[in-house]
């Protein structure tokens, strides 16, 4: 049988890669990584979580090999530093990095150009002027959509090859009313629990597998496409397009593989 490799490419299922892709983790070294700002240069960790900022849903290729060294420098900053600056770092990288923007019919040529600039001024440590530059949008109170925009939005997703998105998009009603009634109709799915849970209950821990790199290669391919990014933004797509193709950084694969 076949199944994808690394690279993209097929290869056999009984060895799972190429041997030239096993060899070569990538095709360029990253570069040197810049001094770790202090606390008072980042925002917090909460901050950087409920910034709503849209991201890109892909990485475009133009963007791919900026992005692969950036993100495998702030994953090496996590497994080797254990800061809470590493961590904000690596939560705050696709909301700076890979913002997306409103704008007219080149909206998407204009995103390349300045998430290129972005990560330029990533890679030379100006993360704090990255962070002041994002927009701070204003709040809209969602409205119940229109058949037009379920229409609309059912459509976007089966280009997407989302289809069980795009049938729930058709049948979207909004919002629930925040009210008693909702409240017990969730408490009904969601019961609360006899007692308050305890790490005690969980017994004793299993050792846990070691996983290889190309073991974690292979779960992101194996992942869906469309899985939700969270609220740091950093979505399985970001994942792929940094250790996937030619434009990887060298050692990207272990870097992800330490992460997890």
């Amino acid at each position: 049988g076949l199944r994808p490799c690394v690279c993209g490419r097929l290869a056999s299922t009984e060895k799972g890669a190429h041997e030239e892709c096993l060899k070569e983790m990538g095709e360029f070294a990253p570069t040197e990584r810049c001094a770790a700002p202090h606390r008072s240069e980042l925002p917090s960790l909460d901050e950087v979580m409920s910034a709503k900022v849209r991201v890109l849903k892909w990485v475009p290729d133009s963007l791919r090999r900026d992005w692969s060294v950036a993100l495998k420098q702030c994953m090496d900053r996590v497994v080797e530093e254990k800061t809470y600056e590493s961590w904000v770092m690596l939560m705050m990288l696709p909301k700076v990095c890979l913002s997306k923007r409103k704008g007219g019919k080149d909206r998407r040529k204009t995103n390349e150009k300045n998430n290129k600039n972005k990560l330029a001024q990533w890679l030379r440590g100006e993360h704090k002027e990255l962070w002041e530059d994002l927009p701070k949008p204003k709040y809209v109170p969602p409205k119940e959509p229109t058949e037009e925009t379920r229409l609309s939005r059912a459509e976007t997703l089966t280009r997407e090859m989302r289809f069980s998105q795009a049938n729930a998009a058709l049948t979207a009603v909004g919002l629930a009313d925040d009210d008693e009634d909702t409240e017990r109709k969730l408490e009904a799915l969601h019961p609360r629990p006899m007692h308050d849970p305890s790490l005690l209950d969980l017994g004793e821990p299993e050792e846990a597998e070691v996983l290889t790199p190309l073991e974690c290669v292979r779960t992101l391919q194996d992942l869906g496409k469309g899985k939700s990014a969270g609220p740091s933004g950093l979505s399985v797509e970001h994942l792929r397009a940094a250790v996937e193709g030619r434009a990887k950084a060298k050692g990207i694969t272990e870097s992800l593989t330490r992460t997890c």
